[in-house]
């Protein structure tokens, strides 16, 4: 039965079903062509079985299904419904953080696929049996976990993307040294359900607060109120008594840049940036690059180049020196890679690099604190030197009518909003990470995430221009922003 041509609403819901069927069936195509299975739900997944999700067919196909589907969902359900279950998520959030400190994620998969009871579960740790019951019973409801009887719960395929791998036994040994060692995503999780979650409780207080509201210093957020120092956070990271949150940190960034680092810095959807076309000993700064994970992913791949890892003291010092002697210890002892300790409001040491590369760093800071780190690299750049920005470019929820930008830089049409009607121009549900991303770096660092215009006026104002954008996938993450001395 056709649904009635004045029935606007309805033909919109029965559009929205339509474009998950159609999707769902390019999925099913690239699995039969592939001759890989979609990975169940309800099993533990691989790195084998997942990759045909992360496939660029799969990875368009399953964006417009999500989006759909959450558009969907918002469409159908009563606004009152959606609105306090919203409101309410803090509390999936919060249950998050309760069953990686209580490690059952590594208890689960020691018991196996038929699970094990919630008093088990909670033996390790003493956690209360009951309370830990109905955490996992929203997690499972939510599809993080499975119970297969009544209080027994079995690891699934998102929850056990947060075991490290380790024993129970070598945890409980040394519950500190817990992501010592792994490239674990539970250990960013563990960072944002904590303390991620107390800065969300004082976000709304900064912004009504006539002292805070308009400022774009670092140590004036909603961190600083929920943590009461007056320290900005990677300082505050870096004292004594925070060795366990920062080395908490680090193995999540290490995780994130283990997962993406590859396809970021090799591959662009409308170009790639021609490394190869680098002379010979042509040096590559990989400006507050953490210990240095996709620099080694260049240096295992450009081998006539040479490359300088820098970081904040504490992170080169022992956790780069650590991964590189553990991953390439000899271009260490040759000098093909230099581990250098520098604060990026200082003056840039390395004078003349072919590239600066700055991932995920700008969004951390207020444009006035870009401003300053981007012109201490131009003033150590000559004309030819390239600047490689790879982090988050966030679109308008609504069509852009004025694509200014289109038409003066190469790429920068690729992260307009696309989407097919009736989606939300910007892909809505499935591009909401880089928005969560936005008011977390707000809340925690008074930095934000940008549009290729702000991008531009960045680069502007020290001293480069935006000339090309290269995009990594499908949605709008991890995108190269290519700028050259002005």
């Amino acid at each position: 039965m056709s649904v009635p041509h004045a029935f606007t609403s309805l033909r919109e819901l029965e559009a929205l079903v339509q474009l998950i069927n159609s999707s769902f069936h390019e999925i099913k195509h690239a699995c039969i062509t592939q001759g890989k299975d979609f990975p169940f739900l309800n099993e533990p997944s691989t790195l084998e079985s997942e990759a045909i999700v992360v496939s660029p067919e799969v990875v368009k196909a399953g964006s417009v299904i999500t989006a759909a589907a959450y558009q969907l969902v918002a469409a159908v359900r009563p606004p009152t419904l959606t609105l306090f279950a919203q409101a309410n998520t803090y509390f999936i959030s919060s249950s998050l953080g309760v069953v990686i400190q209580a490690h059952v994620p590594e208890i689960l998969r020691e018991a196996g696929p038929k699970g094990l009871d919630i008093k088990g579960i909670a033996a390790p740790t003493g956690i209360n049996a009951d309370k830990l019951g109905h955490v996992l019973r929203l997690l499972a409801t939510n599809h993080i976990f499975r119970e297969v009887a009544p209080d027994v719960f079995a690891n699934n395929r998102l929850s056990a993307s947060l075991d490290t791998g380790k024993s129970v036994a070598d945890i409980l040994a040394d519950p500190e040294s817990k992501y010592d060692g792994t490239a674990s995503a539970a250990a960013m999780i563990e960072t944002m359900t904590t303390d991620g979650l107390l800065n969300a409780a004082h976000f709304s207080d900064v912004l009504f607060n006539p002292n805070l509201t308009n400022s774009g210093e670092p140590n004036e957020t909603a961190f600083n109120l929920a943590f009461k120092t007056d320290l900005p956070y990677f300082e505050w990271l870096s004292k004594p008594e925070q060795a366990y949150k920062n080395k908490r940190f680090i193995t999540g960034m290490h995780a994130g840049n283990r997962i993406s680092a590859q396809g970021v810095i090799l591959k662009g959807e409308s170009t790639r940036f021609d490394w190869k076309s680098l002379p010979e000993d042509s040096v590559v700064v990989d400006v507050a690059g953490g210990v240095g994970t996709q620099t080694l992913t260049l240096a295992k791949e450009f081998s006539h180049l040479k490359y300088v890892v820098q970081d904040r003291a504490s992170v080169i010092e022992d956790d780069a020196h650590k991964f590189w002697n553990a991953e390439l210890p000899e271009v260490l002892s040759s000098g093909r890679v230099q581990l250098q300790a520098h604060d990026i409001f200082a003056p840039q040491p390395i004078r003349g690099a072919a590239v600066f590369i700055v991932r995920a760093i700008v969004h951390d800071w207020s444009d006035d604190y870009c401003v300053k780190f981007l012109s201490q690299l131009r003033a150590a750049a000559t004309p030819s030197t390239q600047l490689i920005v790879i982090d988050n470019v966030i679109p308008y929820a609504c069509a852009d009518s004025q694509p200014s930008l289109d038409s003066d830089v190469p790429g920068a049409a690729n992260v307009r909003p696309t989407a097919p009607a009736p989606l939300l121009p910007n892909f809505g549900a499935a591009s909401l990470l880089t928005y969560l991303a936005d008011i977390a770096m707000l809340s925690q660092l008074n930095g934000q995430e940008r549009t290729i215009a702000q991008f531009a006026r960045l680069f502007e104002r020290s001293g480069w221009k935006l000339v090309r954008v290269h995009t990594d996938g499908f949605n709008y993450h991890d995108i190269k922003t290519i700028g050259v001395p002005a």
